[in-house]
């Protein structure tokens, strides 16, 4: 399965991806060009975030403005 990093546009298979181990023995996969971990996508993730930002699905719509003194 090939990945892709939304944040400096790395792609390969998932068999290229870092990997570290936590301390409670799981390993954590990354960007091996970046390192970062929170933008690695599979290539079914990004199909769908492709289709969503093309249909207009999924679009976040704020239900107060974000300077609210209420919002914390």
């Amino acid at each position: 399965m090939e990945y892709v990093c939304a944040n400096c546009g790395w792609e390969g298979p998932k068999a290229k991806l870092g990997k570290s181990l936590t301390l409670l023995g799981v390993k954590d996969e990354f960007c091996p060009t970046c390192g970062k971990e929170d933008f690695l996508v599979n290539d079914t993730e990004l199909e769908e975030i492709v289709f969503h930002q093309t249909t207009g699905e999924g679009t976040c719509l704020l239900l107060r403005p974000l300077n609210n003194p209420t919002n914390s």
